[in-house]
């Protein structure tokens, strides 16, 4: 090798060796200086904590000086923790590690030692430089803080009614384009709330940078305000000039790119330059917030861009605000009523709420009691205490108003308050003369018009809801009012039922100067008022004669709705300047003539007939109003003429007969021709019946300088009646809109429109052309513009034009261009109107666009309602480009066409006495039921013009009427029918008589109307009758002249239900159902209607319609619309649609012209039509227009008041005549009908749809599409009866003769008495299925897998885990209520949507677990129970409001919307097992209890009204009969109770027999089938049907064969023709109702997921409920705790067929010979034979005379035999 090499590498070797050494020696050395560097790192650690700890001592300091951190100190302290944390960890480890020596200890650990060294070493520099870092030059730095945000009760949040306010806002806010918005209110109304929440969720969603809120008060401090705002940017301001203040906070927010200031409370002007504060052009980014109590200030003094008003809370909000605020105290029984009263004095206004609420939180009832005293009397002592805060406020405003005189006018609007009219309000203010500085009385209008707004935008008064120029005042408003007004103005007012107790102080009386009753009802006046001082006076109440002797200083006088004769002393008033005498009926006015100095005289709505000579000595009379007074009728002459100085003068709606001039040498009336003397008449309201008597009289030149006019030219009463009377105003009664009105009946006036009316019109600003649908009016066809007419007349200032009532009316354009969708301009009418309204014209058919487009530019507002076709329609695109503001385009989609109504005569008939009362079969549409004068009712056949029965007036059985009725006998007092009318299935007949009685008839087909019950119903005549169903069951309903209605049974009689309320004979009754809740409404002849529930809690709706007047009621055929037409006393009828939901008058149909003589008759048909007898003329409506569609006199013959009845199909109509008869009025569907059934003979073998399916050529709005239905089957002696006709058809197929023989018998047998020999339920339309179904071979039905049927499961999200033991579906059959046994009830509710457009419980659909919005559960009270041996029980209301129940422990009662309990009762021992709802009054609950006891209870009055022993043990099960008057209960002793329910004696006590080698143990439940006569009787052991009237057993049944199990519970389905019974092993059966015979069995494999069906727990249904109305579903609670809904599938139908009632299950066909005649053994006419052959002999020689009878129905049996 190379020595150079070698060499080389021996030196590289060297060096890598050297270096090797120093790298081992340096990593060494850690292992020797390991101590030392732990030491270090330690010592190092100690001083970093310790600066750690001095760092957070000054963090601790910022904070409580409320600084904010700094974000490098956050960092280092962030830091520090860590690697104290980290370091210190690791090396105490290694530390621990070290420890451990090598070698069995005898080395020590180098690696360990050297990584402690080093971690530690590199550990102390981490330390040492996070030691260097600790260098703050202070720690915390102050800060803006941010907006405390308002969590409290009270907050926005809670409010929905302002969402949409809050939601505007916040738009608004987005917008750039609005600088400053404003907020306004009352006081104490949450204003400042509210922008708080706006300015919370702006900062939320970062809309602006900075949000900065101050208030600014009523005395703004300018520093203050600049202090505030400067603190909130972190600007400070030490500056003292404002100005300098100014210019630096406008640079430091114009640095904000967006910033929102809110100013809060503002009560005048602020000068936003002066303040500082950017905006507009000056700073776009910078938006203002302004509240204030003005909205003058903001609109009109700070330029607000956008104003939002905040109303009250609404009534909801403010009692649940109150609650919160009171605490849960005022839930309870004591403390709820007066609460509740507190709360409506807080008159939902937040801050009294809070403020009161607050106040009387935790306090005794006593303190309630006088917070609620001092409350309903405003008093001064009220500014101080727990309401001060709320009167302050308000007190504050008042104060703060510009001057006295608005300050008189704000406490005279408080005197009058509730919705009160400026009208009166201006009378007052004339009278007192505080108006200052106007002279006549349209300026002092103008000036109160102008305060009474001022006085609104202040919130200090309210809008009305009646129009614009009336006022309302808050009732806390009012209170502070008359505080101040009792204080500073010795006033004193009366406006609800006060206390009038010394209230009439002589000393305070001395100094009283105004005094307002508006509500004394019956208390009386003193003989003598002494009050010398006295200026205003009002009140509802009859004066003495001397009243007026001591208050002569008196200026103002206003009696409103009494009935009084004026005073003597009346006529000592001579400082009176102002006198009203409203709305009262008076005589004698003639003493009014010295009334010398008066200014403003009224008798609006008073009934006065004349107003007399001395009335023209009022010489200084200003304004006098007439208006409404309908019955005055003769103005003595000279008087209008002698008021030289009147101003206005109102007249409309009177029955003047004004003076034709010229005409009569002794004027008995005033003329028009004095208005001429009337030079300073500004105003001018009047009507003109007589077009005469306006020539030379009235439009003359003089009178072109009314300022305000109302004229209407002759237009009658009757066009106005209906509006006035049922509380409306007519289109032209919005009076306040225009000042200048005219209305011109068209029919009257066309031909004499002279000089006068033109230059009228030229002023006119709303112009009513009104036809007379009912009358031959004037043929306008066509509106257009004559260019070329010579004294064309200009609208100049026309705003309003209504065409209203034109029949005839086709175009507006001309008669050669009617044709044309395009006119010239020339051709159409060139006004400037804003609103254009066409109503009623029926046959328009042109209304170009081009009209509204270039014609009438200003059109803001254009409907046509109620006229013409598809041209209309066509044009509908350009209206709406043309109309840009409020704009409404009603029409009819559908043209009405006469051709659907039922107007052409078809027949005429003789009944022999005039006909009282008509009605259709509901399903034979040609048989009609005719009641008499006479007492006599006929049925008639129409088809064959035959009479089928006829049944004379006779007392049935005489021994069973009252002695009342017998005594009216003896004196041969005469009997009219009343009403007749038919049941909803047609076999039953109801006559009600003009004395007493109501008879029930049975019909089934036949030639005969069977008696069945009589009853002595009323005393006096019996009114109405009408059947209803109640809890499943037929019921008659009657009322009468004895003020009563009252409910029967349809099948005993016995009178179920007593309605005691009215005032005056119950006139009529209309039962209805709403949603499942069966009720009645009902009307008195004193014009009073009620509603009912079939309770004893009373009426639940009151209506008063003005004055005596008989009504009559129905509703749709959908039951969604209720119409009544009534006739009041003075002989106006009107017809109108009722809104149920509003309580009031939805919509007036017009047509009726005269008055009548008795009670008008009208009818409904088909959703769509409305008819009335009216004036000999038959009137008819479709229901959507409120004008008549056709009025015909049906070729004459009719009696002034035709009574009128629809078919159920309105294609007949029957009219009675003059003479003794009636007509049938037919359209082109009936006549057709008709025509069938007289030209065609009757085919047997058809069913019902098939031989009456007569095709039509064309289509009617009446009928649906397709055959036409005319049900024309008739029972005669040449003719079967329909149902043996449908049960022969229905066997046609069978092929069995003797199936069809025992089908034809047992319809011939069975319907004779309406009995059923088997005592079960008949439904004959289901006759002709069961009969095809009875020729299939039967077997049971088995459903094993979940595809068979269909099935939802209940949705629960809470604890699944107790059991299901209770199950009820509610009523209306929307929901599920379960009882868990752990006493928690769970509900369920279907709701109403596209999927499930019913709303009612479905298997098709999952339902919603419903809670409240608070999340509440209704749990029973179980302390102290031990839940595993209670017994849970629970019922419902049946209107599904609350529920009752108890699981162990005391009985609650639940809210059944907001889950809350309303009460508590029945604390055990013993415990409540069973609660039961008495049927006919909810307040009577049946308790059944542990200790066997019964007790019978009313939770209104908490007192138990009976105790009933008779059990041995605890009660199981509680059951009422309404038929049999009974409760039924049963007992874990297995026996069965019957108590009466009138007495609660024990009638019966019955031992259940248990089958042999049972034991008889377990519950017995009960339940009563839908005739309440048959009692299911539920065991685990057995299935029993009782007879309750004799509490016999009928059929039995016990677990067998496919159901072995033990039964677990068992139910009837709604109808009654089902069992629905679980076992316990898990399977469900159907069973037949009658016979018990299993129809289905449903497997728990259906239900049950297979996870459960193979576990170790066994899940079976504990209970089962079925559902209220659809028969084929019921709902199981399983053992497991969940719920589950069945249903059959919807191409089954229903769970299974019938089974034959001996239990075969081979052919039917095979087997009818015995199957069929086992059917009839039972009956009453076979009963006599020993055995069934013999029966069946007999059967066969029935069957033979019945043939040879009916040579027809012979010949058709050969043909199919």
């Amino acid at each position: 090798m190379d020595p150079v090499i070698t060499g080389a590498a021996a030196n590289v070797a060297s060096e890598a060796a050297k270096g090797i050494f120093h790298e081992v020696k340096r990593h060494m050395r850690y292992v020797f200086i390991c101590k030392k560097n732990v030491d270090k790192f330690e010592e190092k650690l100690k001083s970093l904590i310790a600066k750690r700890t001095s760092v957070q001592q000054e963090v601790d300091a910022a904070n409580r000086n409320g600084e904010k951190i700094k974000a490098d100190v956050e960092h280092w302290r962030k830091t520090v923790d860590k690697v104290i944390n980290e370091e210190d960890k690791r090396v105490k480890d290694l530390e621990e590690k070290a420890k451990n020596n090598c070698f069995i200890g005898l080395c020590p650990n180098l690696k360990s030692r050297y990584q402690l060294s080093r971690t530690a070493e590199d550990g102390a520099a981490t330390v040492d430089d996070l030691i260097g870092q600790c260098q703050f030059n202070g720690v915390g730095y102050l800060d803006v803080p941010q907006a405390i945000v308002d969590a409290s009760p009270n907050g926005f949040e809670t409010f929905k009614s302002r969402e949409k306010v809050f939601n505007d806002i916040m738009e608004a806010m987005k917008d750039a384009s609005i600088s400053m918005i404003g907020v306004y209110g009352m006081p104490g109304v949450g204003k400042t709330s509210l922008v708080n929440e706006v300015a919370t969720q702006v900062q939320e969603v970062k809309l602006f940078d900075s949000v900065v809120t101050v208030t600014v008060a009523q005395t703004p401090d300018i520093q203050k305000i600049q202090e505030n705002i400067a603190e909130l940017l972190g600007l400070r301001l030490d500056d003292k000039s404002t100005d300098v203040r100014a210019r630096r906070l406008h640079e430091r927010l114009k640095k904000e790119k967006t910033v929102l200031v809110v100013l809060d409370d503002i009560w005048k002007r602020l000068d936003l330059r002066e303040v500082g504060i950017p905006f507009g052009s000056q700073h776009k980014g910078c938006k203002i917030l302004l509240t204030s109590r003005d909205q003058n200030v903001l609109s009109n003094e700070m330029d607000a861009d956008k104003t939002f008003a905040i109303d009250n809370l609404d009534d909801e909000e403010a009692w649940d605000l109150f609650k919160k605020m009171a605490g849960d105290s005022v839930e309870s029984s004591e403390l709820r009523s007066t609460a509740i009263e507190v709360a409506k004095k807080c008159a939902r206004l937040p801050l009294a709420i809070a403020t009161v609420a607050r106040a009387l939180r935790n306090k005794d009832f006593f303190a309630w009691k006088d917070a609620l005293q001092q409350l309903q009397k405003p008093s001064s002592r009220n500014f101080t205490g727990k309401f001060a805060a709320v009167y302050l406020a308000i007190e504050l405003s008042y104060s703060h108003l510009e001057n006295e005189e608005l300050k008189w006018v704000f406490l005279l609007c408080s005197l009058v308050r509730r919705n009160a009219s400026v009208d009166d309000l201006l009378k007052y203010a004339i009278g007192l003369g505080f108006i200052e500085g106007v002279d006549t009385v349209e300026e002092a209008r103008n000036r109160l018009l102008t305060m009474v707004s001022d006085l609104k935008a202040s919130c200090l008064l309210l809008d009305s809801n009646t129009n614009d120029l009336s006022f309302d005042v808050h009732d806390l408003v009012y209170d502070v009012a008359i505080s101040i007004a009792s204080k500073d103005k010795h006033a004193y007012a009366l406006n609800e039922k006060g206390v009038l107790k010394d209230r009439f102080d002589e000393e305070k009386m001395k100094k009283c100067k105004m005094i307002h009753l508006g509500f004394l009802g019956s208390r009386e006046l003193p003989d003598e008022l002494n009050c010398p001082h006295l200026v205003y006076f009002r009140v509802s109440q009859n004066l003495p004669p001397n009243f007026f002797r001591k208050t002569t200083s008196l200026k103002v006088l206003h009696v409103t709705d009494t009935y009084f004769s004026l005073p003597r002393s009346i006529c000592l008033l001579k400082s009176l300047l102002t006198l009203c005498l409203d709305g009262c009926p008076l005589r004698d006015i003639t003493i009014i003539g010295e009334l010398s100095n008066l200014e403003i005289l009224s008798f609006r709505r008073s009934d006065i007939k004349i107003l007399p000579k001395e009335i023209g000595q009022l010489v200084k009379l200003k304004l006098l109003d007439l208006n409404f007074c309908f019955k005055l009728a003769i103005i003595s002459p000279g008087v209008l003429s002698s008021l030289l100085i009147l101003e206005e003068l109102y007249m409309v709606n009177s029955s003047i007969e004004w003076e034709v001039e010229g005409h009569a040498n002794h004027r008995s009336n005033a003329s028009l021709a004095e208005l001429k003397n009337l030079s300073r008449l500004t105003a001018l309201e009047v009507k003109i019946l007589d077009v005469t008597a306006m020539s030379g009289g009235l439009f003359f030149e003089e009178l072109q300088k009314l300022e305000r006019y109302k004229i209407l030219v002759g237009v009658e009463d009757s066009m106005l009646f209906e509006a006035y009377e049922c509380g409306y105003e007519c289109e032209y009664e919005s009076e306040h809109e225009y000042s200048r009105v005219l209305v011109l009946a068209l029919s009257r006036t066309t031909y004499h429109l002279d000089n006068g009316i033109k230059m009228l019109l030229k002023k006119t600003e709303a112009l009513y052309l009104v036809g007379d649908p009912c009358k031959d009016n004037l043929m306008i066809k066509y509106i257009f513009n004559d260019n070329g007419a010579a004294d064309k007349i200009e609208f100049a200032e026309l705003r309003c034009l209504s065409f209203r009532k034109l029949p005839h009316l086709i175009s507006f354009c001309s008669e050669d261009k009617s044709a044309s969708t395009s006119m010239p301009q020339h051709e159409l009418p060139l006004f400037s109107e804003r609103v254009l309204h066409v109503r009623c014209c029926l046959n328009l058919k042109c209304f170009p666009a081009s009209l509204a487009r270039s014609d009438l530019p200003q059109l803001r507002d254009l409907q046509i309602v109620g006229c013409g076709g598809k041209e209309i329609v066509s044009e509908k695109q350009g209206l709406e480009t043309a109309v840009t503001l409020a704009f409404t385009f009603e029409f009819d989609q559908q043209a009405s066409s006469s051709d659907d109504l039922p107007t052409t005569e078809a027949l005429t008939m003789h009944q022999g006495s005039t006909v009282t009362t008509m009605d259709f079969h509901p399903l034979h549409h040609t048989l009609l039921l005719v009641g008499s004068v006479i007492g006599e009712i006929t049925l008639w056949e129409l088809g064959m013009r035959d009479k089928l029965v006829t049944k004379p007036f006779k007392i049935w059985e005489m021994s069973t009427c009252t002695t009342t009725f017998k005594a009216l006998m003896v004196n041969d007092t005469p009997i009219s029918v009343s009403r007749v009318t038919w049941s909803p299935d047609g076999s039953l007949v109801g006559v009600a008589f003009s004395k007493h009685l109501i008879h029930l008839y049975t019909y089934h087909g036949s030639n005969d109307l069977i008696q069945h019950l009589e009853i002595d119903a009323h005393v006096g005549g019996v009114n109405d009758l009408a059947f209803a169903h109640i809890n499943k069951r037929l019921c008659i309903v009657t009322c009468g002249d004895d003020k009563l209605i009252k409910a029967w049974d349809s099948m005993t009689g016995l009178q179920w239900y007593n309605f005691e309320g009215h005032d005056a004979p119950v006139y009529s009754i209309c039962p209805h159902q709403i949603e499942n809740i069966p009720s009645i409404f009902s009307t008195a002849v004193d014009g009073n209607m009620k509603a009912w529930l079939y309770d004893n809690m009373g009426s639940r709706i009151d209506y008063d319609t003005e004055g005596p007047r008989c009504t009559t009621m129905l509703y749709s055929a959908d039951g969604s619309r209720l119409f009544f037409c009534e006739t009041s006393k003075a002989g106006q009828s009107v017809l109108v649609e009722w809104n149920e939901s509003k309580g009031a008058i939805h919509k007036i149909y017009e047509g009726f012209r005269k008055k009548s003589t008795g009670v008008v008759s009208f009818d409904t048909t088909q959703n769509h039509f409305l008819v009335a007898g009216e004036d000999s003329l038959i009137k008819f409506w479709k229901i959507e227009h409120d004008y008549p569609l056709s009025v015909i006199d049906a070729e004459g013959g009719l009696p002034s008041l035709p009574r009128v009845r629809f078919s159920k199909e309105g294609n007949l109509l029957a009219v009675t005549t003059a003479d003794n008869g009636f007509k049938i009025l037919a359209n082109a569907v009936g006549l057709r009908c008709l025509r069938a059934i007289e030209t065609s003979s009757f085919d047997p073998l058809r069913t019902p749809i098939v031989s009456a399916a007569i095709k039509a050529s064309g289509s009617s709005t009446v009928t649906n599409d397709g055959p036409v239905s005319c049900k024309v089957e008739r029972s005669s002696p040449v003719r079967p009866s329909p149902i043996l006709t449908i049960v022969f058809s229905s066997v046609f197929h069978a092929y069995d003769v003797f199936l069809a023989i025992d089908f034809i018998v047992i319809a011939w047998f069975f319907p004779k008495n309406g009995v059923d020999p088997l005592g079960r339920s008949v439904e004959k339309p289901r006759v002709a299925d069961d009969a095809i179904e009875k020729t299939k071979p039967w077997k049971l039905a088995e459903i094993v897998y979940p595809i068979q049927c269909r099935l939802v499961t209940l949705p629960d999200n809470t604890d699944t885990s107790s059991k299901v033991v209770r199950l009820l579906y509610t009523n209306s059959g929307v929901g599920i209520l379960a009882l868990g046994s752990d006493g928690v009830r769970k509900l369920w509710k279907w709701l109403r949507d596209e999927e499930n457009p019913s709303g009612k419980a479905t298997a098709n659909v999952v339902p919603q677990h419903w809670q409240p919005n608070s999340g509440l559960l209704m749990t029973n009270d179980v302390s102290g129970v031990k839940l595993e041996i209670a017994v849970p029980c629970i019922a419902l209301s049946k209107d599904d409001s609350y529920v009752m129940s108890a699981t162990g422990g005391k009985v609650s009662l639940f809210n059944m919307m907001t889950f809350k309990v309303m009460t508590t009762f029945m604390s055990p021992p013993p415990a409540s097992t069973f609660l039961a709802f008495h049927p006919q009054d909810n307040n009577i609950i049946a308790i059944g209890m542990e200790d066997s006891t019964i007790l019978v209870y009313n939770v209104l009055v908490d007192e138990v009204k009976s105790e009933l022993r008779g059990h041995q043990k605890r009660i199981t099960g509680l059951a009422f009969s309404t038929s049999l008057n009974i409760l039924v209960s049963s007992g874990a002793d297995a026996h069965l109770f019957v108590w009466s329910i009138d007495t609660w004696e024990k009638r019966k006590s019955v031992a259940i027999q248990i089958p042999a080698g049972k034991v008889p143990t377990g519950d017995t439940r009960v339940q009563f089938h839908s005739d309440q006569i048959r009692l299911l009787v539920v065991r685990e052991t057995q299935l029993v049907i009782y007879d309750a009237s004799k509490m016999e057993r009928i059929r039995q049944w016990v677990p067998q064969d496919a159901l072995p199990a033990p039964i677990s519970y068992a139910a009837y389905s709604c109808n009654s023709q089902s069992v629905y019974a679980t076992f316990r092993d898990g399977n469900v059966g159907v069973f037949d109702a009658d016979s018990l015979i299993l129809r289905c069995r449903i497997s728990s494999s259906v239900y049950l997921s297979q996870a459960i069906l193979k576990g170790n727990q066994v899940v079976y249904p504990l209970v089962v409920a079925a559902h209220p109305m659809e028969a084929n579903q019921f709902a199981i609670g399983l053992s497991d705790g969940s719920v589950k809904v069945m249903e059959p599938t919807e191409s089954e139908g229903k769970w299974g067929v019938s089974a034959p009632v001996d239990g075969s299950t081979t052919s039917l066909s095979t087997t009818s010979n015995h199957t069929t005649v086992q059917l009839l053994w039972e009956h009453e006419k076979l009963s006599k034979y020993p055995d069934t052959i013999t029966a069946r002999s007999q059967v066969l020689i029935e069957l033979k005379k019945l043939i040879e009878a009916n040579p027809v129905f012979r010949s058709e049996l050969a043909k199919l035999l």
